[in-house]
């Protein structure tokens, strides 16, 4: 900075007197002399700064504040809840911790809230034998002095009320380097997130009160929600049932009804234990949000500050008004100036304790609450360590920390410059302004970086002279912290400190080993995670550091990445490092799972013959993997054999069994084990039960998909699988209507879709033109930027093409950035069905142009759309480069094809000859399409030939009698219509009934032929009424020959006039605005009258008309239909 020289005419600038007693400070320095060349001597306004004195001496205190004891720590309860019974609960069992008083205690340094603790001293000993001097005070060895459980109650903290006598706590519980956590080294590759989970019993007569006060308590500290049990578990269950708990005094707790409480609460985690992950599986995402809190929570601290500041501008303003003359600036100002100083200093003290508070209960404390006695107990949970676990959430604290401190600092400048130029002029507010801007330049980052390295480490005395390079424990936290490929920079940097400070033979070598692993694997760096593994197994000095730990971490991570073979060889190099290398329980399902995916029987079967040896065949999870791999090498006995072996079998083993019977396409086998699991007395299906019968329910009664959805109704915790798995079950047994409902049912749950769900629910609302369902999926995809994503935009363009939007579906496919076959041949079929025959052949042409090749399906595409608009040379052109070029074997499905098309065309013995002709046997739909054409063209004889056909294939087919019938009275043949109708008598054969639906809102809306069942039916009659008078008056003649067309010989006009989709119509012309779309889906192909009823409906509305039939979709605009009338 440049100096004042001595020579230097008068300045603006305040003189300053050097001898004033408070200016001898790092800051305000007295003049120097230098002997350095090109150093100016004399007095100087900007700061003088020693940079090993200023982390030291950043805002030096008085002796009188040198001399004043730090804020006294106290504990204070908040509320007290006597009658507690406290349970730890995992998936395996529920354990006792003892009964007594919960206290909820908060940790105070003077002003500042440092923590919030749940805290149950019991009333009997409860020898633990130290498997909880993590979470404990007091003496482990069943002594006189009662052993204390607490924990602490942060926003980390998932706490659950189950109902009003039973709660859940779930935190999170870093590893780390201390001695009372090297029992858990071998679990951490098993459990690298682990989760403690309370369940917490309390009585409740007489101390209601007590109860609302504790859920305010953890609404305030926790993240805290009500699940309650439902009432068809407790009614299920009377383990569930909390009434009796509910109904006990404090006093009896402790007294005659203490075992029943004790039971009472045993029996009922014990029966939660298995779900236990549901309820702590909140927790990892309120430990991802919580860097980003904690940013917020440091900015808000910050502007809290600076606007109080503000604020005390405006006031100061008020009580000091401006003088009549601005002033020159002189010596006498100097106080004033110094009293500038301190209203930074001390603005700047502000901020710090506000800090230092939010840094407080994040778990970067002071050494004054590091040593205090009651918060030693509160350290090791503090989730600031998993603030640090994320380098991301690292950052943004750090610079969260400075920005707010250079925020505070900032407005104190303005502030006190405002101030001065209010009272002094612009000539004193300049001069205040640069010094107080100088000053702060000089130690705005040297303050940050002070707070933040004082609060990161509290026993560090921040000496300029010790190094700043990570110790081994910081490296290792440093290493947890990579989980992602953009930290390998950082990983290789903590990696090789640890190389500096960890000799092979220190006791953390191994430990930092597993880690390594760990990071390098989550980094996506598998060699380098290998090649850590052998350079433990090498060591110079000839040690072995390389344990099944290693081992287990790599595999795990191999398996996961796909990488079964590989992850099998690791497997296979384990029993020759060693005794300390040999496979354990936690080896073996991996390697079996690895078995499985590559269908790799034999191996699997020796690593089988190994466990059974071993005597870990008993092992629930060793025995999951054994059921996973039999089933999916094809092996379903076997698998069934492991299974019915085991002794105790949970939720995970029954949903093993079902899925492996499902994937083995024994459906009913599946079928009958989920049924048998769910009526098991205590059982409680999960996600995975859902997921794994989904495969057995593709063609399933309607009577089991009634059972599954009852099971889906009453789970007590519903996750995104099984929302999906159900939507799955109806869409995939053509329950459109009721997938359409659950779906919205989802949204008014506020259940998140992801993909999946929207892939699946999006051809239901095709299949309804559920069009207003669709267009909000739509929104929805873009809200979450679901794309580019093939699966979503083929089922979106299908969606609006069924609903007759093809403007929106080619918007759709236009839009992709990538697009294959299937996407080809969806919008190729949404132009065939429009009877746009002509633009599909084009766009099929574009797709071979672009080098893709057509496939089986792509061929139905293109024939049926030359079918719906009478393109047979192109048609036949395809037919035979499909067989001929893409040597692709013809299906029925092009068969069928190519029999509308000839015979639409008139070619009726073409379509006859065709038929003889084919490969494969001809279906119904072969025979239906023929007769179809005959019926069309009158050719009896070969439709006879057709006929006789259909009856033999399908007897019982009501639509093909009809169509016979109809061709017998085009003919004048009414002996034969008796005949047939006689037939369909004799056989209890009735005609289909016809239906049509529509969507108004949010519901589905169904009408039937002549039905009076809606409840607006009156006035629906009366507006069909209108509109056929009004067509009649434009040359409207009821086509009658059309009942023949699928309908019995009735009463044809009255008939036609009340046919399905007219009503539908009808009745959305009455519920809809002038101008909107009119769409009707039917369950037959639509009748000519009812296509030309729709068409001058459309010239007198002026509504487009949406009639989507059996068959295609006739899109009717001012009375033109898309389909050209070729039908």
């Amino acid at each position: 900075m440049a100096s004042a020289s001595s020579n230097a005419k008068q300045s603006l600038y305040p003189d300053v007197d050097q001898s004033h007693p408070d200016l001898n400070t790092p800051f305000f320095s007295a003049p120097t002399t230098s002997t350095g060349a090109g150093t100016a001597t004399g007095s100087s306004l900007y700061p003088t700064v020693d940079p090993n004195e200023l982390a030291e001496n950043l805002f030096p205190e008085t002796a009188e504040e040198d001399t004043a004891p730090p804020p006294q720590t106290t504990e204070e309860t908040i509320v007290a809840v006597p009658g507690a019974q406290l349970h730890l609960v995992d998936p395996d069992r529920s354990l006792d911790l003892g009964a007594g008083t919960l206290s909820i205690v908060r940790l105070r340094q003077g002003d500042h809230s440092v923590a919030v603790l749940a805290r149950l001293i019991p009333k009997k000993p409860h020898h633990r034998r130290g498997l909880f001097r993590l979470f404990s005070s007091g003496r482990s060895d069943g002594g006189a002095e009662q052993e204390q459980v607490q924990w602490p109650l942060t926003r980390d903290v998932a706490a659950v009320k189950l109902d009003p006598a039973h709660y859940f706590f779930s935190l999170h519980v870093p590893h780390t380097d201390h001695p009372d956590d090297k029992d858990d080294a071998e679990d951490a590759e098993a459990d690298a997130e682990a989760a403690l989970s309370y369940g917490l019993t309390v009585v409740g007569k007489g101390q209601e009160k007590v109860l609302e006060e504790l859920d305010r308590v953890l609404e305030e500290y926790t993240t805290f929600s009500v699940k309650q049990v439902e009432a068809a578990a407790k009614e299920k269950s009377e383990i569930m049932d909390a009434r009796a708990v509910a109904e006990i005094t404090p006093e009896e707790a402790v007294g005659d009804k203490k075992e029943i409480v004790e039971e009472k609460s045993a029996a009922f985690w014990t029966t939660i234990a298995p779900n236990v992950d549901d309820y702590s599986s909140s927790v990892a995402r309120l430990i991802a949000r919580g860097s980003g809190q904690l940013v917020r929570g440091i900015i808000w601290c910050g502007d809290i500050t600076a606007e109080g500041l503000r604020r005390g501008e405006e006031v100061v303003k008020k009580s000091v008004g401006p003088s009549a003359k601005p002033t020159q600036v002189k010596p006498s100002t100097l106080r004033r100036m110094k009293r500038a100083r301190r209203v930074t200093k001390m603005s700047n003290r502000v901020a710090n304790s506000i800090l230092s508070g939010v840094l407080k209960v994040t778990g970067f404390v002071t050494s004054a609450v590091l040593n205090s006695k009651p918060a030693q107990k509160f350290f090791k949970l503090m989730p600031g360590e998993v603030i640090l676990a994320s380098l991301d959430g690292f950052g943004k604290v750090w610079d969260a920390v400075e920005v707010s401190g250079k925020n505070v600092m900032q407005t104190s400048s303005v502030v006190t410059t405002s101030v001065v130029t209010h009272r002094y002029g612009e000539q004193a507010g300049e001069a205040t302004h640069d010094y107080l801007h100088a000053t702060g330049n000089a130690l705005g980052a040297a303050w940050a970086v002070f707070k933040i390295r004082k609060a990161l480490d509290p026993k560090d005395p921040m000496h300029a002279s010790r190094s700043l390079l990570p110790t081994s424990g910081e490296s290792l936290r440093l290493v947890a912290a990579c989980r992602a490929p953009a930290h390998l920079p950082s990983l290789h940097a903590a990696h090789a400190r640890l190389l500096v400070l960890l000799h092979p033979s220190h006791p953390s070598a191994a430990h930092a080993s597993v880690k390594l692993i760990q990071a390098y694997a989550a980094c996506s760096a598998l060699p380098l995670a290998h090649a850590v593994l052998e350079s433990s197994s090498s060591s110079p000095d000839g040690s072995n550091r390389t344990t099944t730990v290693c081992f287990n971490v790599l595999i795990r991570t191999l398996t996961a990445a796909s990488l079964h073979r590989d992850a099998l060889v690791l497997f296979a190099s384990m029993r020759p490092r060693g005794p300390a290398c040999f496979p354990d329980h936690y080896t073996y399902p991996l390697a079996l799972k690895s078995c499985a995916a590559s269908n790799d029987l034999l191996l699997g079967l020796q690593i089988h013959s190994a466990v059974a040896k071993l005597r870990l065949d008993a092992n629930v999870y060793v025995a999951h993997s054994a059921i996973s791999m039999y089933a999916r090498c094809g092996r379903p006995e076997d698998a069934y054999r492991v299974f019915d072996g085991m002794q105790h079998r949970d939720v995970v083993s029954w949903n093993a069994m079902i899925a492996g019977f499902a994937r083995a396409a024994l459906f009913d086998r599946a079928i009958v084990v989920f049924k048998q699991f769910v009526v098991l007395q205590g059982s409680m299906p999960d996600a995975g039960t859902m997921a794994g019968i989904l495969p057995a329910m593709g063609n399933a009664r309607s009577d089991d998909i009634a059972f599954v959805r009852g099971v889906f109704d009453h789970m007590q915790f519903k996750e995104l699988i099984s929302w999906n798995a159900m939507l799955a079950v109806y869409a995939n047994n053509g329950y459109h209507v009721k997938a359409v409902e659950l779906f919205m049912l989802m949204e008014k749950d506020e259940v998140e879709p992801d993909s999946v769900t929207l892939a699946t629910v999006l051809p239901p609302c095709g299949e309804l033109s559920a069009f207003s369902v669709g267009k909000r999926i739509h929104e929805i995809i873009k809200r979450k930027n679901m794309c580019p994503n093939l699966l979503l935009e083929n089922a979106l363009m299908d969606m609006y093409a069924s609903c007759g939007c093809l403007k929106d579906a080619r918007e759709v496919f236009d839009s992709m950035s990538a697009r294959d076959v299937i996407s080809w041949t969806s919008i190729i079929s949404a132009y065939g069905k429009h009877g746009h025959g002509r633009e599909a052949v084009d766009l099929f042409e574009k797709m071979l142009g672009q080098g893709l090749e057509p496939d089986s399906i792509a061929f139905v595409a293109v024939l049926a759309a030359c079918s719906h608009a009478g393109l047979l040379d192109d048609g036949k052109c395809y037919f035979d480069s499909m067989t001929s070029r893409y040597h692709i074997t013809p299906k029925a499905e092009h068969y069928t094809c190519m029999v509308y098309l000839l015979g639409r065309a008139g070619c009726i013995s073409e379509a006859y000859d065709f038929i003889t002709t084919m490969l494969v046997e001809p279906n119904e739909r072969v025979w239906g399409a023929l007769l179809q054409a005959c019926r069309i063209h009158s050719n009896m004889d070969i439709g006879l030939v057709a006929a006789d056909n259909l009856f033999r294939l399908v007897p019982e087919q009501t639509g093909y009698y009809v169509l016979l019938s109809n061709m017998y009275v085009r003919a004048g043949r009414w002996a034969d219509v008796t005949s047939v109708r006689s037939v369909m008598v004799d056989k209890g054969i009735k005609k289909f009934p016809g239906t049509s639906i529509v969507e108004l809102g949010d519901r589905v809306h169904t009408f039937h032929i002549g039905d009076r069942c809606h409840p607006q039916s009156e006035i629906i009659y009366q507006k069909l009424d209108e509109l056929l008078g009004k067509i009649r008056r434009m040359g409207y003649n009821p086509e009658v020959e059309a009942t023949l067309h699928d309908v019995e010989e009735e009463d044809k006009e009255g008939h036609l006039s009340v046919h399905s989709e007219k009503l539908a119509i009808a009745f959305l012309l009455l519920n809809t605005s002038p101008g909107t779309i009119i769409r009707v889906t039917m369950n037959l192909r639509t009748c000519s009258d009812c296509h030309l009823t729709a068409k001058l409906i459309s010239v007198i509305t002026s509504r487009e008309i949406i009639l989507k039939d059996t068959n295609r979709i006739h899109h009717i605009v001012r009375g033109v239909c898309s389909c050209g009338d070729y039908w």
